[in-house]
């Protein structure tokens, strides 16, 4: 009976600990973009909407988000863009969804008034990470590739594993 109950507690606190830190990640996001926004007329009743404001742009932007990202993508495999075509694809439909979406919410929002500018500025800066096109990818290292390539004459070390440890 006891065990059942400690794994419970301990799915509560860590999903509560996992809430917890979206909700802060979220809410850093939020006054750092509302700092920007309102320097070019955003304007909000409290830090409350302001954190309201960009979690349900998050939210309902996600899907948008996703077929934004998945485009360039598919373009670049199938040879439709080159590598740059897409990564600058990717980067204005992810800030254009991202605008779109939070044209939306401001619109659904009375305790929020966002200007075009203010809007514009934002979804460019979160956008910007789409250009980085993820850990790994982009320009390979030449002198790392080339290292450990072993020349076509030299056996692998595994076929003579016989000769080392004879059975």
């Amino acid at each position: 009976m006891g065990k059942p109950i400690k794994d419970l507690a301990a799915r509560f606190l860590s999903y509560g600990i996992l809430a917890l830190l979206v909700l802060g990640i979220l809410t850093g996001i939020a006054i750092a973009g509302g700092a920007a926004m309102a320097f070019l007329g955003l304007r909000y009743r409290s830090v409350g909407s302001l954190v309201l404001f960009f979690g349900i742009a998050a939210l309902a932007g996600f899907p948008l988000e996703v077929m934004a990202a998945a485009l360039p993508k598919v373009l670049l495999a199938r040879g439709k863009l080159p590598p740059k075509g897409a990564r600058a694809l990717g980067f204005f439909l992810d800030a254009g969804a991202t605008a779109l979406v939070m044209t939306a919410v401001d619109s659904w929002m009375p305790s929020i008034s966002a200007t075009p500018a203010s809007i514009l500025a934002v979804s460019l800066l979160l956008a910007v990470p789409s250009l980085g096109g993820g850990k790994g990818k982009g320009r390979t290292d030449r002198r790392r590739e080339t290292s450990c390539r072993r020349p076509a004459d030299q056996p692998n070390r595994r076929e003579n594993d016989e000769t080392r440890f004879p059975s």
